[in-house]
């Protein structure tokens, strides 16, 4: 765990010197939040790694939350690239523009999974009826 430890001693600075020069360059906030939270990755990252490796007994614990912020941060980088793509409503209308043939899956995953087409809406609140109508 010592060397682990110095790994977090020469990676937690530089992360957090990316956080802070991001927090005082704030000019795009609808788009550098999320930046934010996934720099934020890198020493939350190191820190809960050498956590677990010096403290078994509480490893399972410790990895829960690490887990909790990776899917956070997924959730991120999926809203960040929505949001440089222009938005919801503008990736849904150049989703439109796009050949039909685009949604068309692979061999063998057409047999699976239904055909997307293109610009379909995807929404959080689906009603049973939408998804059995959208697959």
């Amino acid at each position: 765990w010592f060397s682990a430890g110095a790994f977090v001693l020469l990676g937690f600075p530089i992360s957090m010197c990316g956080i802070i020069m991001h927090l005082k360059n704030y000019y795009q906030p609808n788009v550098q939040c999320y930046v934010v939270r996934i720099l934020w990755m890198v020493p939350i990252y190191s820190v809960e790694s050498w956590l677990c490796l010096r403290f078994h007994t509480l490893a399972i614990y410790i990895e829960t939350l690490r887990d909790f912020y990776e899917s956070y941060v997924l959730y991120s980088f999926f809203q960040f690239l929505i949001e440089v793509l222009g938005g919801e409503e503008s990736l849904v209308l150049m989703l439109k523009d796009k050949s039909p043939t685009r949604g068309a899956h692979i061999w063998g995953l057409g047999y699976c999974v239904k055909p997307w087409l293109m610009g379909q809406p995807v929404s959080r609140r689906m009603t049973y009826q939408q998804r059995a109508r959208y697959g």
